[in-house]
């Protein structure tokens, strides 16, 4: 991943959605392991995920610019 980082092979719109859909598959897995009896873990492998999306749309607003902020018309 960093080969293809370093030679721009993966964009910085690859790189949130990259982002974005590990932190979706955390928060998945951490809902099936916690449904099977294992609520803390579950709930920490969540808890990763949401973190892991909050970083990427971070990084979409404030490192990118992919996204931007909402102006309010007067």
């Amino acid at each position: 991943m960093k080969y293809a980082f370093d030679n721009d092979w993966i964009d910085e719109t690859g790189r949130v959605l990259i982002g974005a859909a590990a932190g979706l598959a955390m928060v998945a897995g951490g809902h099936v392991v916690a449904r099977r009896g294992y609520a803390l873990y579950g709930q920490i492998v969540a808890g990763g995920g949401f973190a892991a999306l909050y970083v990427s749309v971070f990084a979409a607003l404030s490192f990118y610019g992919l996204i931007g902020r909402r102006r309010r018309s007067r």
